[in-house]
């Protein structure tokens, strides 16, 4: 059965489990997927009010586009399980040779890059989630401020928890010393690391930005 197939509970006893999977990154796609939901709700619920009518075609495009946000997160949440599940088989591969050796170290890097490739699709998909959110937040219908702001917090949490998780990739994939792979672990980890964290610095303006507007809402 998917994670995503699961009841909440059963999901959350997976977490507390001593299991490594699932963790961080389809937490992170959890997360996110309730945060586009969130907005969603503000969207739709706004257009049904006669006074914003002006926002109408705004609320519409973002209810849509906060939707298939949410399909993507959710797909990310045993995405990210089965890259990290290809890590741990890789990790049992044999090492009684050279060649086997080697072939060990080359398989743990792609799988490592992967798993760094998945909660990065996450973060980036927490800003777009944000930048419709902060497109919603100068004019909307603020019986659902709360919705709104929470909404912000989860998908900066997303965002968070996304760019933890590839950091500690990362981190593994320096600790390899692949020696034929110098060139491109560099790059791969050094772009990598400004990348994300260039997405990060905007998923946190985005979302301080909304909830000032939804702090202005709720005095």
């Amino acid at each position: 059965m998917r994670l995503i197939d699961k009841t909440i509970q059963d999901f959350s006893r997976l977490l507390g489990s001593a299991t490594p999977i699932p963790g961080g990154g389809s937490s992170a796609a959890v997360e996110a997927a309730l945060g586009m939901g969130l907005i969603s709700k503000v969207a739709l619920i706004t257009m049904e009010k006669s006074a914003y009518t002006h926002r109408k075609d705004l609320m519409r495009h973002t209810a849509q586009s906060a939707a298939a946000l949410g399909q993507d997160f959710l797909s990310w949440v045993d995405e990210d399980t089965a890259a990290y599940q290809d890590f741990i088989a890789a990790k049992r591969l044999p090492q009684h040779t050279a060649e086997q050796k080697a072939a060990y170290q080359q398989a743990l890097y792609q799988t490592l890059q992967v798993c760094t490739l998945i909660p990065y699709k996450i973060l980036q998909a927490a800003v777009q989630g944000l930048h419709l959110g902060n497109a919603v937040a100068p004019d909307y219908y603020t019986g659902t401020a709360s919705d709104l702001g929470l909404a912000a917090l989860s998908l900066k949490t997303a965002a968070h928890g996304a760019h933890l998780t590839i950091l500690m990739n990362l981190k593994t994939i320096t600790s390899l010393g692949l020696p034929a792979q110098d060139l491109m672990e560099s790059s791969f980890v050094q772009d990598s690391r400004k990348q994300s964290q260039s997405l990060l610095d905007e998923a946190e303006t985005l979302a301080q930005v909304i909830y000032t507007q939804v702090r202005k809402a709720l005095p």
